[in-house]
């Protein structure tokens, strides 16, 4: 069975659940990811085949985390690398408002079709998980709990 084992790395991460239920723990991904490069929690969050990820809170054991009902997943940025933003169209300073009343402040960086370059075109086709990239950290914001977004800065022109 162990030629059936996927290589996983831990990620420490701060989790927030609906309810304002928080925890701090381990989440694993694979050692590599579907691109090739280092498995990314984004990917994990992302993956729509499976609603529970397994949250390991040293001596409160391992329990499972129903993806629906996050609010957001940190990770420091030494963890895991952020997205390139090298090859974005768009790279802008956002704040994102949650059902549960925290403010999230980071940039974002996506690349749309022309005529589709506005936040709002992003955020309607974005993944579940949006991550923003902060103060050394990416928080990975659930997309159906956010209540508000408001641009703060552009760093790149808009078509």
């Amino acid at each position: 069975m162990e030629g059936f084992r996927v290589p996983k790395r831990g990620l420490q991460v701060r989790v927030l659940l609906e309810g304002r239920q928080e925890f701090i723990g381990q989440l694993y991904v694979p050692e590599t990811g579907p691109y090739g490069g280092p498995g990314r929690l984004s990917d994990r969050l992302n993956n729509e085949d499976e609603d529970f990820m397994p949250l390991s809170c040293g001596e409160s054991g391992v329990f499972l985390i129903c993806k629906s009902r996050i609010i957001f997943i940190e990770v420091d940025v030494n963890q895991e690398e952020p997205e390139p933003m090298d090859v974005a169209d768009r790279n802008i300073e956002i704040r994102i408002d949650t059902i549960d009343g925290h403010a999230i402040s980071g940039r974002i960086s996506y690349m749309m079709p022309p005529g589709q370059r506005r936040t709002l075109d992003f955020l309607n086709a974005a993944p579940a998980f949006i991550p923003l990239l902060g103060a050394g950290k990416i928080t990975h914001v659930r997309r159906a709990s956010v209540t508000r977004v408001r641009e703060l800065s552009e760093g790149a022109s808009e078509e």
